[in-house]
């Protein structure tokens, strides 16, 4: 596996920020490898998936390459007081990442999954952009914001910035980032 640790200036965040690339191996001429992006969770970052699961593994086994970026506790949307997450993820890191790397370009062949927030993540990115991945995967995900902040802060959790992110938790049902909705409204294929 060949790993790249990248550090780049983001125009969408308007800051600097990190991705990992994992690749099974060296590319030989026009090889491309279908491509998985892994969104971390909250309180995590891009170090997440390889400290803690076995894709390295699995990307290896499969030849897949593995990109993953850092999301802090951003829910992977453009906030409403805050950074443009989902601008970054959709318009911003997956063709540069196209440009620099041996991966795919095709829908068939790039796919998004995510564990908590970060399956938060890949069901909006596979709800609102379904023109760049074909497929993906929500792991233990936290995909009713709503709930989940007062779950949290009966539990002590107060840092996640749902005022931020959202607009107030009580906004998300019915509005852009509500998932039951999205699902509701998704068109038919």
């Amino acid at each position: 596996m060949i790993h790249c640790k990248c550090n780049f200036y983001s125009d969408s965040l308007k800051y600097h920020t990190d991705i990992n690339v994992l690749l099974p191996k060296p590319a030989g001429g026009e090889e491309e490898f279908p491509v998985l992006f892994l969104l971390h969770g909250g309180s995590d970052d891009c170090n997440s998936w390889m400290r803690q699961t076995a894709a390295e593994r699995y990307a290896r086994e499969h030849g897949v390459a593995l990109v993953m970026p850092s999301g802090h506790n951003s829910f992977y949307c453009d906030a409403v007081y805050g950074e443009a997450f989902f601008t970054y993820i959709t318009e911003e890191l997956v063709p540069l990442v196209r440009r620099l790397f041996p991966v795919s370009d095709k829908r068939e062949e790039t796919f998004f999954a995510g564990s908590s927030m970060g399956g938060y993540g890949s069901t909006l990115i596979a709800m609102k952009r379904p023109d760049l991945l074909s497929a993906f995967g929500v792991f233990s995900g936290a995909i009713d914001p709503y709930r989940i902040e007062t779950r949290l802060r009966e539990i002590g959790i107060n840092d996640v910035r749902f005022d931020l992110i959202f607009g107030g938790s009580e906004t998300i049902e019915g509005g852009p980032y509500d998932l039951f909705k999205q699902v509701r409204d998704f068109p038919d294929h």
